[in-house]
């Protein structure tokens, strides 16, 4: 099947939207004669030459949208859907009919692809687009948009709710996501995915309503992939903000507004301090406190991931530095780095740097990296980073373990010290018996990877409790605290720290985690 045949629908433009057309060919032969029963050869002559005006006309016009087409994929581009919805809002709807418009965006493309040369990419490109244009239905639209972004406009129809919406837009997402034969494997990219039904559009013709859809592509982004979410007004609230906030990101960076916060990690079993998280915090001058939620899209959306991680991990090292000045010695604490930032070449240099600079040992700093990254081919440049990082004496953490497909030769390749099961699995733990065995099932499979576990979101005693007896070495979460800036998590370190010696528990002293008696990390041997 060849891409470029399917462009606007699976069914052809209406003629009457054709300048000429197969209507003016159909009226050669009745113009000719006409001409020549009233005029003879001279009125004959001048309707071939009216004709051929005509021809040139529609020539034109066909030319004219030809260019007006992607030239990758053949598909119309982003004008052409908002003159679309605009003449489909002006027309009437007999019988309440209604339709909806999809944004989808494919996503991890340059990292499953990285090994592919740009030929193969773009074959990814258009084997997506085939299977997306495969699942449509006669009337359906689809349009190009910036990047690797499409939006499709569903034909109106008696039952298009959200739930029809929501089925429509899973079929697309399950067909663009089909493998592609490449090199004797099979390469797959990932896709995100805003809906706003026309029932639940914003006011505004064409453009708003795509732009609505858009807004919510970008909610379910920052969900991570494979994410759906649906246009609603709240949505819109927010990302007003968002944009008012977006503007003054880089400002705050440099201003050292945006600065670590840090929750503190305890062994299960004893209740050491075993760690913090460095977790960024924007102190707005007039918005008060804002957690990532309400800037990291920004961050992202301008480029700023390293700025921010270079921002974090000085802060982290300074107060390291403050806290040992201070009487305390914090075993470490961990930082999130993202794909942005693992692919810069710099990165490990800028951590030995800050290292040097507040003298501190490696082991102090952990390395949490999201499992969505290193689930797949990752980027020779990343692998390259935390290969380095860990011979640096880093500890690797596996993030959010649980929500991607880490190999375990993945884990072994990057070096995991320790997974981090996300919140999703802890959650309910308490109350829920398949919560339990899931979390049984990856507290078991870590033990016998000799990998040590933290798990996060702990938010009851209940839940710490179930966490605890099944095993898992350390916890995270508002059962144990909150993230605090420096001077109250000091103080809360040094009060549990007091209570533990109350309890004839002498507080951890080592500079690397806990790690159980006998078992090696992941990579290494015992």
């Amino acid at each position: 099947m060849s891409h470029r045949v399917q462009v606007a629908s699976r069914r052809p433009l209406p003629q009457s939207r054709i300048v000429g057309g197969p209507i003016l060919a159909a009226s050669i032969p009745s113009v000719m004669l006409g001409g020549y029963w009233l005029g003879g050869e001279t009125a004959l002559a001048a309707a071939a030459a009216v004709l051929s005006a005509a021809a040139g006309i529609t020539a034109l016009s066909r030319r004219d949208a030809t260019e007006a087409l992607d030239a990758q994929t053949g598909l119309p581009l982003r004008d052409t859907a908002v003159a679309h919805l605009d003449e489909l809002l002006a027309a009437p709807s007999p019988g309440r009919r209604t339709g909806a418009v999809i944004v989808l965006r494919l996503e991890a493309m340059d990292v499953r692809a990285s090994r592919l040369g740009p030929r193969e990419r773009d074959g990814m490109l258009l084997h997506a687009v085939d299977q997306i244009i495969d699942t449509l239905r006669d009337g359906d639209r689809i349009v190009r948009l910036e990047g690797r972004a499409f939006a499709i406009i569903l034909a109106r129809g008696r039952n298009m709710g959200v739930e029809t919406a929501v089925a429509v837009a899973k079929r697309v997402a399950a067909a663009a996501t089909r493998p592609m034969p490449v090199q004797g494997g099979a390469a797959r990219v990932d896709v995100t995915i805003g809906i706003c039904p026309e029932a639940r559009r914003p006011s505004g013709l064409g453009e708003a309503y795509l732009r609505a859809a858009e807004i919510a592509a970008d909610f379910a982004e920052a969900h991570g992939p494979s994410a759906i979410r649906v246009w609603s007004d709240e949505m819109a609230r927010q990302a007003r903000e968002e944009s008012d906030l977006g503007g003054d990101v880089a400002a705050a960076l440099e201003a050292g507004d945006i600065r670590p916060w840090f929750q503190p990690q305890i062994e299960a079993e004893s209740g050491r301090i075993v760690g913090f998280e460095a977790l960024a915090r924007w102190h707005h001058p007039e918005r008060g406190v804002l957690l990532p939620a309400a800037f990291l899209e920004s961050v992202s959306r301008q480029g700023l991931g390293v700025r921010l991680f270079q921002a974090i991990l000085s802060g982290t090292c300074r107060t390291l530095s403050e806290w040992q000045k201070a009487g305390y010695r914090a075993p470490a604490i961990s930082i999130n780095v993202s794909a942005d930032v693992l692919l810069d070449p710099t990165v490990v240099e800028t951590v030995r740097w800050e290292l040097d600079r507040h003298d501190l040992s490696p082991e102090r700093i952990g390395i949490e990296v999201l499992e969505t990254v290193v689930a797949g081919e990752a980027d020779d440049i990343i692998v390259r980073n935390v290969e380095t990082l860990a011979r640096l004496g880093c500890v690797i953490e596996l993030d959010d373990f649980g929500t991607g497909h880490a190999s375990f030769g993945a884990m072994r390749r990057f070096g995991v010290q320790r997974i981090k099961i996300d919140q999703s699995y802890v959650r309910d733990c308490d109350i829920c018996g398949e919560q339990r065995r899931m979390l049984a099932a990856i507290l078991g499979m870590a033990r016998t990877l000799a990998v040590e576990t933290l798990a996060e979101g702990v938010e009851s005693l209940g839940e710490q409790g179930v966490v605890a007896s099944l095993g898992c070495d350390c916890l995270q979460g508002f059962a144990i605290a909150r993230a605090m800036e420096p001077g109250p998590a000091l103080l809360w370190a040094q009060e549990h720290d007091h209570k533990l010696r109350l309890s004839g528990i002498e507080p951890a002293v080592e500079t690397r985690r806990t790690r159980r008696p006998g078992l090696a990390p992941l990579g290494e041997t015992a």
